[in-house]
């Protein structure tokens, strides 16, 4: 504050003392304005440059082509139609609890970045509904996971690594359950072109427990819709073709 008091002080004197002097000393009109020319140039620098700092700098070459699907997207494919599933809870003692089906249909999202899946079936007796999305972020280099169901009102975030063959994808995070210090695991193998399974662990202190076992294969609906469209096309060919003689045997 003295500071500034200070310099409200000192700034009429000084103007004060530069006029009088410019009064005993008056200068030639003609040297005034090149000046005043020179200041416009100088100051031109100075705008050009505050101008420039203010610009947003320009996304380096192939920023934005991070987020570009690429192999690991192409790997999620795998996931995509409808399954079966056979759901094995395993209890306390390790000894596997009778299955319970269900089914889960997925198919790839926001352009063939993410593969979408939904589960219906039962679990330990009781109707289940889930949700998630599994993709892999050129940024993180990794794979992520969120998921929800009707069991939890708690979202479940889940990361990981593809394994060199690229058979095994090994998911964990932190269990979304208050006060228990555990992580949740999840160990999916491809088996086939038609089967695959999930391996649900909870980690404590560094120790699996497996929880629960769920064994996927593709099911028939599947090959048939797809055989359908194929023999529907065919079919209406035959017609075409069979319409078209009828005359010629008239």
């Amino acid at each position: 504050m003295n500071r500034l008091l200070a310099l409200a002080f000192c700034v009429p004197f000084a103007f004060g003392g530069l006029a009088s002097a410019q009064e005993k000393k008056p200068a030639p009109a003609t040297t005034a304005q090149p000046a005043k020319k020179d200041e416009k140039k100088s100051d031109r620098p100075k705008v050009e440059d505050a101008k420039k700092a203010a610009q947003p700098e320009a996304a380096p070459d192939g920023a934005m082509m991070e987020d570009a699907p690429g192999e690991m997207h192409k790997w999620l494919e795998h996931q995509t139609g409808e399954w079966t599933a056979s759901s094995t809870p395993i209890g306390p003692d390790g000894k596997p609890m009778p299955a319970e089906k269900g089914k889960m249909k997925s198919k790839m999202a926001i352009g063939g970045r993410f593969v979408h899946s939904e589960f219906h079936g039962k679990m330990m007796g009781q109707p289940f509904h889930g949700e998630g999305y599994l993709g892999y972020s050129n940024a993180n280099q990794r794979f992520e996971m969120c998921w929800v169901d009707s069991n939890m009102t708690s979202m479940l975030f889940l990361t990981g690594q593809l394994d060199a063959a690229k058979k095994v994808l090994t998911l964990s995070g932190d269990m979304p359950i208050p006060g228990l210090k555990a992580q949740f695991k999840i160990v999916s193998t491809v088996l086939g072109k038609d089967a695959m399974k999930d391996e649900m662990y909870m980690v404590v202190e560094g120790k699996d427990q497996k929880m629960m076992e769920v064994n996927y294969t593709r099911s028939a609906a599947s090959g048939e819709s797809k055989g359908e469209g194929k023999s529907e096309g065919k079919a209406e060919k035959k017609e075409g073709q069979g319409e078209a003689k009828k005359p010629d045997k008239k």
